[in-house]
């Protein structure tokens, strides 16, 4: 052994001492996992709520617009229903019955002699 080189004794350090003795230039890498998924979330819950509040109005336009398509459709239905209502005419209705009756064969008198 070359004799600049100096022995020095290794010992255990104190089971008291909290401090590790680690190597220059090593680096230790801390992951507090639990830590970062909990403020990414936060963070997360956050942003959503800042785009609500900066979207508040533009999506309440959206909800109107829509229920407002929605009850115009609605009311198209109904005109329409109201319509064929009006344009019914039962008495041509079951003229026009009777009369493909007649055509098919049937031997119909609804205002005949009634058989006694």
């Amino acid at each position: 052994m070359p004799s600049h080189v100096t022995i020095q004794q290794k010992s255990d350090p104190s089971p008291n001492s909290r401090s590790k003795v680690r190597e220059p230039g090593t680096v230790i890498r801390k992951e507090a996992r639990k830590i970062l998924q909990i403020r990414h979330k936060m963070i997360k819950k956050k942003k959503l709520k800042k785009m609500r509040k900066r979207l508040r109005f533009v999506l309440r336009d959206k909800r109107f617009q829509k229920r407002l398509k929605k009850e115009n459709i609605l009311l198209a239905e109904i005109a329409a229903i109201e319509k064929s209502a009006a344009d019914f005419d039962a008495e041509k209705t079951v003229d026009e019955t009777l009369r493909l009756a007649k055509k098919a064969g049937y031997k119909v008198e609804i205002f005949g002699r009634k058989s006694i």
